[in-house]
């Protein structure tokens, strides 16, 4: 009897401090924008881990932080010291834990946080020279295409990507269908790895990039496919990907694939992809890219790789 007693005052302590003294404290405005904030924050952390191994790593915590509760609110004593003493180092384990899902998390904010509507982030671009870039472009994966040739081709946006450029081959060439079929023949020394281009540059070749661990977009796809589906996922970064084994073009872009693209779609989606200037989207349909809805309007007409 007294044992349901103590449980009844906890409740109605529990409800007394957390809800009544809120609702009774309210600043309307305040209020309101700190509940958005949460709302969005929420919103942002479950799409990131909803993909992750981070998700199940989450899920682990919360039920240890769910059997720590009952303890406190049970007086457990035994489980209660165990419990005491893992949270006190339980702070410092889950940063080591989630230590590359934290560093995605910052990457991705302060790519989102930087647009600064300008061709491959420093170097502007006319409407000409956008033209050429995605012809060009879209020439050279066509091409290797149709000679079995497999090839990836990263296309800077404003996330700066100078520390892959640094583990690769720094070239500086302008971007031309010839040289990026020359790189990704398969017994060039250089086709082994990603192309990076910046502006209208050809930056580097032959550069590693991270593999993505989704797989629910990269199931039974190659390393290629993982390291262009990786780069957009730490970057704002759009990636053409070339199949040596099939000759399918595929679209890495915001961490996901799509795929069979010909000359006409692929140059479109580059463009799109290019020109921050356009307000309006070629075709009607939701942009899952916000501050793009030209890039979206293009991909929207490929399959994505997990559907």
């Amino acid at each position: 009897m007294i044992e349901s007693q103590e449980m009844i005052n906890v409740i109605q302590t529990f409800f007394d401090d957390y809800i009544l003294f809120p609702i009774n404290n309210m600043h309307p405005v305040t209020d309101i924008l700190d509940i958005l904030l949460l709302t969005g924050l929420l919103y942002y952390l479950y799409r990131f881990v909803r993909r992750r191994r981070a998700g199940k790593l989450l899920l682990g915590i919360a039920a240890l932080f769910g059997i720590f509760m009952i303890c406190s609110v049970l007086d457990m004593k035994a489980l209660g010291l165990i419990m005491d003493n893992f949270l006190t180092v339980g702070l410092v384990a889950v940063v080591i834990i989630f230590q590359p899902e934290l560093r995605d998390a910052l990457e991705r904010v302060g790519s989102t946080s930087l647009r600064i509507g300008r061709l491959g982030g420093d170097r502007g671009g006319s409407d000409a020279e956008i033209e050429h870039i995605s012809a060009e472009i879209a020439s050279a994966a066509c091409s290797l295409s149709s000679e079995g040739y497999g090839a990836l081709i990263v296309v800077q946006r404003t996330t700066k990507l100078q520390d892959y450029m640094d583990k690769g081959e720094r070239l500086d060439a302008k971007v031309s269908e010839k040289l990026l079929r020359n790189i990704f023949v398969n017994k060039s020394p250089l086709h082994d790895g990603a192309v990076i281009i910046e502006g209208d540059r050809i930056a580097a070749a032959a550069c590693k990039l991270p593999l993505s661990e989704n797989e629910e977009v990269v199931r039974d796809l190659g390393t290629r496919h993982r390291a262009g589906v990786g780069i957009t996922e730490v970057s704002d970064a759009m990636v053409v990907i070339v199949s040596e084994e099939n000759g399918i073009i595929s679209i890495a872009y915001g961490g996901s694939l799509y795929r069979n693209y010909d000359y006409k779609n692929l140059h479109d989606a580059m463009y799109s992809f290019m020109d921050y200037r356009r307000k309006k989207p070629t075709h009607s349909g939701d942009a899952k890219v916000s501050e793009s809805a030209d890039v979206q309007s293009h991909l929207q007409d490929h399959p994505k790789e997990d559907e």
